[in-house]
């Protein structure tokens, strides 16, 4: 019999690989990460070429920070962590519709909603989360268009009884740094293979085989990272194929779709005015398109905007530019001023064709209390392909550090089920 090539292959090398294989090579096993990018990180990359400072395309929010194990290896890493309260404001049509406060009412308005579908979700109802809130008057619009953000689609697409069971303890912490870069010093030791995209995984044999397009590797376990988009596309093909089961999960945990753009600050802005703290935050909305600022984030001299749901995803796919007009179309109407398109910058997780989204989001009356679609998603296929990766974490979905704690609930897994 053939050697296999490693005892564990890891797919994918965002938060939710870096953290298996750095779990697996710990305990001695020889560790390869496969990585279909030119780069580590998945949907955490920092880049600072572009606007010359650092600039998060993805993850940026160290959320839950005080039980946040990413935050504590960055900061043990020298990474300064901080949670400045910023004041925001709204702008609805052009016009300023809340006061500048570190506490805006919208955004007590919005989080009551939340709470609200929260509680609903708790007694096991799931279903659409729209079910349970009907904002009303001028932040209708505003609440749709927050809600898309931090779940990458609708209230009418999120299942409450999964909302429910998220755990946020309200820190959210950032780096000047970045966060993806954070992520790619922090497990540059690791074994990672650049450019490797994965075809298929083949479970036929004693050692699981794994090829791409130049490459052929075998190994006794495999554990898997890629997003619940390139698993349900079919981008990635497994023999035999997964249960009906696994399958029915991956169709109830679609991506949601989330896209930044960012702006270099001109220095001559005449913005803010009247005094006013210059790092601030915005949430604008034009009719039905709501775009959030960060402006000048950690006093850097520059502008972030984000979209959520299918407003992001229709952008994304008619180019970048589409989403550095919009935003700056949002931002003329909100404060007057124009900024410098020319050496803006924009994400496209939506087209991307090793993610093909932002994170997942349960649909309503697929998560119930006989089936927990993200519980069946990272269940072992015959204790030798494991999952892991955001959409597998019931309580920190959606974030770097769900991710990565998966990947080491899988490395547990792992190790367990070797001899």
């Amino acid at each position: 019999m053939a050697t296999p090539d490693c005892d564990v292959l890891v797919v994918g090398a965002g938060a939710a690989g870096l953290g298996a294989a750095s779990c697996v090579s710990a305990a001695g096993l020889d560790t390869i990460v496969l990585e279909a990018k030119e780069r580590v990180g998945g949907r955490a990359f920092t880049d600072e070429r572009v606007l010359g400072y650092p600039f998060d395309y993805g993850c940026h929010w160290f959320h839950s920070a005080s039980h946040n194990p990413l935050a504590q290896l960055a900061a043990h890493a020298g990474y300064a962590l901080t949670s400045p309260p910023i004041p925001g404001w709204v702008s609805i049509d052009g016009r300023r519709a809340s006061d500048l406060s570190t506490t805006p009412s919208w955004r007590t308005d919005a989080e009551a909603h939340i709470d609200a579908i929260s509680r609903f979700g708790a007694h096991g109802l799931n279903l659409a989360a729209s079910s349970f809130v009907r904002p009303q008057g001028r932040w209708a619009d505003a609440f749709s268009g927050w809600f898309a953000m931090l779940n990458g689609t609708g209230p009418e697409n999120v299942c409450a009884l999964d909302h429910s069971r998220y755990d946020d303890t309200g820190e959210n912490w950032v780096t000047p740094r970045g966060y993806g870069a954070f992520i790619a010093e922090c497990f540059a030791p690791l074994d990672v293979r650049l450019g490797c995209v994965v075809r298929r995984i083949d479970l036929r044999d004693p050692d699981i085989k794994v090829t791409g397009d130049t490459f052929s590797y075998k190994a006794r376990a495999v554990v898997v990272t890629v997003s619940t988009a390139v698993l349900a596309q079919g981008a990635l093909a497994i023999t035999p194929a997964l249960g009906l089961t696994k399958r029915a999960a991956l169709a109830a945990l679609p991506l949601g779709y989330a896209e930044k753009v960012g702006f270099p600050l001109p220095e001559n802005l005449p913005f803010p005015a009247n005094g006013e703290p210059e790092t601030q935050n915005l949430l604008s909305v034009l009719k039905r398109s709501v775009v959030s600022f960060q402006i000048r984030p950690q006093g850097l001299p520059i502008v972030s905007a984000y979209f959520g749901g299918w407003q992001a995803a229709a952008l994304a796919r008619q180019g970048a530019h589409a989403l550095i007009r919009e935003a700056g179309r949002h931002f003329v109407a909100a404060t007057g001023c124009q900024l410098d398109d020319r050496f803006a910058t924009a994400s496209a997780w939506t087209i991307d064709p090793h993610v093909r989204g932002a994170y997942s989001a349960a649909r309503p009356l697929t998560a119930t209390r006989q089936f927990e679609p993200r519980q069946v998603l990272s269940e072992p296929v015959e204790g030798r392909l494991f999952f892991a990766g955001e959409a597998t974490s019931l309580n920190a979905y959606s974030t770097a550090h769900g991710a990565y704690l998966s990947g080491q609930r899988a490395a547990s897994e792992v190790l367990n089920s070797l001899p």
